[in-house]
């Protein structure tokens, strides 16, 4: 018996990972082009290439934080898990 609610704790309560999709970049997508045009209406012209180079590098930001929101297990499951494993042993 302790097997299979070991088996049940772990399965339904280990931490999951998962990918972001492209609706999860979407708003990165959309702070990048606001970036862009911002910078475009301030720096009318044709030297203008470090516009291209701030909204990337903002697009780059946002897409590392979106990919970090699901690599990072969260902290209260893997407590709990490991609070209901003691209990059943």
């Amino acid at each position: 018996m302790k097997n299979t609610w070991l088996f049940f704790i772990v399965f339904f309560f280990s931490p999951v990972f998962a990918s972001p999709t492209s609706y999860d970049f979407l708003s990165c997508h959309k702070m990048a082009s606001s970036m862009l045009l911002y910078c475009l209406d301030e720096k009318p012209g044709y030297v203008n290439d470090d516009c291209f180079d701030k909204a990337r590098l903002g697009k780059d930001a946002c897409y590392l934080g979106v990919s970090e929101k699901y690599t990072q297990p969260d902290d209260n499951i893997i407590k709990a898990e490991k609070e209901a494993i003691k209990k059943i042993q």
